[in-house]
């Protein structure tokens, strides 16, 4: 069962971006260290390349770094989450589905956070897929799959632990062991759902961003 947070804390900025249609011409790229600049050559596809670019430029920005600072460091992948040269303590969570990405920004010494966001479209392998669950969470229906889908992305980021480990175990029974809270919604066709701390937030709060 999907769960909002329970705290009197403020409310976690759930950072949202819509990409353009066309991805390519979107230049950000004077934003990348030389490092990710090497990473982006390594999607082949132009619209892999562009997501890559705008979600570095968008985090180094909501990071408060300055476009030269931003050419120097890198922000790598570490333990599920992106964390960044010279940015002690500091970690983001990361995801992109279709369009638009999603992330947000906390201290991991702290809290544990893991954000998935995906775009709900039919399939005909529902049933499949939601084989993988634990049975009493299994359904035929594609709003509660992906429901359910996004919990355990956002489970497994959060406690960085590979999908696969945590996809047939209760989803209740992963929040109770590891005190975590969910907290999920819709943007469009986009279901979100994000993983955190229990008694760290009582919200999550959208926040749209427009490029730097």
């Amino acid at each position: 069962m999907l769960v909002h947070t329970q705290a009197s804390s403020a409310a976690l900025p759930l950072y949202v971006f819509s990409t353009p249609s066309q991805l390519h011409s979107v230049n950000l790229i004077s934003w990348l260290s030389e490092e990710e600049q090497r990473q982006r050559l390594q999607r082949r596809h132009p619209n892999r390349q562009a997501e890559f670019i705008i979600s570095r430029a968008l985090i180094k920005k909501q990071l408060g770094l300055s476009l030269p600072q931003a050419k120097t460091m890198t922000l790598r992948l570490k333990n599920n989450y992106l964390a960044c040269d010279n940015v002690p303590d500091t970690a983001v969570s990361l995801s992109h589905s279709h369009g638009l990405l999603a992330f947000s920004i906390y201290t991991p010494s702290k809290i544990h956070i893991g954000v998935d966001i995906e775009l709900r479209k039919p399939r005909q392998n529902i049933a499949a897929l939601s084989a993988a669950f634990h049975t009493s969470e299994q359904s035929h229906n594609t709003d509660t799959f992906y429901l359910r889908w996004t919990a355990k992305e956002a489970l497994a980021k959060a406690l960085s632990l590979p999908l696969t480990e945590i996809l047939s175990k209760p989803t209740y029974q992963i929040m109770s062991i590891h005190r975590l809270s969910l907290c999920t919604g819709l943007l469009n066709q986009h279901r979100w759902t994000v993983a955190m701390s229990a008694g760290t937030y009582q919200e999550v709060r959208i926040h749209r961003l427009s490029l730097p």
